[in-house]
């Protein structure tokens, strides 16, 4: 994993015909004692994405899931990152951009 973390955000990518294959991986990831957030789900056509922090010692074990098509990790976006200059003091002139 790039971040060196030793619980890092996934996209988890399900191909996921209907809800019984995502309803089987979050049961299973339960199982493993890791945490789901389904709020976050995303369905597009048959593929469920699914944000979800999984510890590096369980990653082995998670991939065996047959369902799993990705496990990736997420960038995590800052304001310093996407070159937006965050300002401590009043704007003095909101007509400049």
């Amino acid at each position: 994993m790039r971040s060196g973390t030793d619980n890092p955000l996934l996209e988890i990518v399900l191909h996921s015909g209907d809800d019984t294959f995502w309803r089987r991986f979050v049961k299973y990831l339960r199982e493993l004692d890791v945490a789901v957030n389904l709020d976050r789900r995303i369905q597009v056509q048959s593929l469920c994405f699914v944000p979800v922090k999984v510890p590096t010692a369980l990653h082995e074990e998670m991939a065996k899931f047959s369902f799993l098509r990705v496990a990736r990790e997420m960038a995590v976006a800052s304001a310093a990152s996407a070159g937006t200059v965050v300002r401590s003091h009043p704007v003095v002139d909101n007509d400049v951009l």
